[in-house]
């Protein structure tokens, strides 16, 4: 998954705690009691069905703290991460600063290029019909396209009729 898409969910899941927590306990009751019903089906009592859905399903407490730690945001894991890089840092503040420029420059050198590409490529021409102009060449011995001179092609339009 995508880590801004999990970030999100996460973020989601903080402050939709309590959605959370129930959708997981009704998935949880509805599996146990498709196994319940498995196990009566093949010839068990209702009330050993309901043991041994209960023992193959697990601990029904860890699983829902399984659950929630498997997609909670938890603080301390940011906490911890902040300051596993503020160490770094100024453990060898050199090649964090190194770091810091590069990513600093390649995120500029992205927006610059986007730009160039953006006005040249992507954005219409800015004529009235883009789709009938044209590229006049001549063709010589040296080269079969060669660009057209302005007096040439003066010349060109005072001949042509």
């Amino acid at each position: 998954m995508n880590p801004f898409l999990r970030f999100m969910k996460k973020l989601s899941l903080l402050f939709g705690r309590g959605r959370f927590l129930s959708e997981l306990e009704e998935e949880m009751t509805f599996h146990r009691a498709q196994a319940e019903k498995e196990f009566v089906a093949g010839g068990m009592t209702p009330q050993d069905a309901r043991y041994a859905a209960m023992r193959q399903f697990g601990n029904a407490a860890k699983l829902r703290e399984q659950g929630h730690e498997a997609v909670a945001l938890r603080v301390e894991t940011v906490v911890q991460d902040l300051h596993s890089a503020l160490r770094q840092w100024r453990n060898n503040p050199g090649f964090a600063l190194t770091a810091i420029l590069i990513l600093a420059l390649g995120a500029g050198v992205s927006v610059a290029i986007f730009g160039f590409v953006d006005a040249d490529l992507l954005q219409p021409l800015p004529y009235a019909n883009p789709g009938r102009l044209m590229s006049v060449n001549e063709n010589n011995m040296e080269s079969p396209r060669w660009p057209l001179s302005y007096p040439a092609y003066l010349d060109w339009q005072s001949l042509n009729k």
